[in-house]
């Protein structure tokens, strides 16, 4: 459904990308995105929704779950990306699978990191974790 495009209404737009999507999706994925094409008229959402502080491989990931509720090919960096998109458009489900594999991925490498990011979050199941691995 989202690869075809079809009956796309919306488009997300990063500074390099723009992503045809279903705002039906984005409604009920998100009470932001919903906020967002809710204060949008019908003119202006054919302009689309901007999202530049976004790359396009972490909005494509975001919209991809959005669409089939499932992560593939994470990595560390994709995961902390996709943690702090889903924090800032609220998409609980998504920030919980990117939390629980950062969790999973802590190393001495990464842990004041998590620290830094997770502190502006309040995620104190991920503050914990890092904690506990210093």
């Amino acid at each position: 459904m989202y690869k075809d495009s079809f009956f796309c209404d919306v488009n997300l737009k990063t500074s390099s990308k723009s992503f045809p999507v279903h705002s039906l999706l984005l409604r009920i994925g998100s009470s932001v995105f919903n906020d967002m094409l809710t204060v949008k008229d019908c003119e202006s959402l054919n302009e689309g929704l901007c999202i530049e502080d976004l790359d396009a491989d972490t909005v494509n990931k975001m919209v991809l779950y959005l669409y089939t509720d499932t992560l593939d090919d994470l990595d560390w960096e994709s995961a902390k990306n996709l943690y702090c998109a889903s924090n800032k458009y609220e998409i609980t489900s998504l920030q919980n699978l990117c939390s629980s594999f950062l969790k999973e991925n802590i190393d001495t490498t990464n842990c004041c990191d998590i620290l830094y990011m997770t502190g502006r979050y309040q995620d104190h199941n991920l503050i914990s974790a890092a904690q506990c691995f210093i």
